[in-house]
């Protein structure tokens, strides 16, 4: 992940991820065999992700939900299921949708006395 995408409060965690790339890359080039110290630097990792977002206060939460990577709800249904095909309704076009119905009904109402405040009372027929 770049570090354009990390929030402020993730500093630390910037600072480790950029330590396991670097003897990643070392033992790559070098042939070493540096595999424990990454796993040793990958469980320091997480317990202090885990700390760290476990003491978010409200704002940093708020920053975390709008977080450029977070994932949408299509993401994770494309992770649960594996043949997944997303339907868009679109009526035919000489039928109205029953949003339309309903939106349409509602401006009806609004011309009249009979609408208030309450939208509960209001009945839609879906024929």
């Amino acid at each position: 992940m770049d570090d354009k995408y990390y929030l402020e409060f993730e500093k630390p965690i910037i600072e480790l991820d950029k330590k396991i790339r670097e003897i990643r890359d070392l033992a790559g080039s070098s042939g070493a065999d540096l595999e424990e110290e990454v796993r040793n630097l990958e469980k320091k990792r997480n317990k202090l992700q885990d700390d760290l977002y476990s003491r978010l206060n409200r704002w940093q939460r708020v920053q975390l939900a709008r977080h450029p990577m977070r994932p949408y709800s299509l993401d994770l249904v494309s992770l649960i299921f594996d043949d997944f095909i997303e339907q868009l309704a679109k009526p035919a076009s000489h039928d109205i949708s029953n949003i339309d119905r309903i939106l349409k009904y509602v401006r009806e109402l609004q011309g009249t006395d009979d609408l208030e405040d309450d939208f509960s009372m209001i009945e839609v027929d879906f024929q």
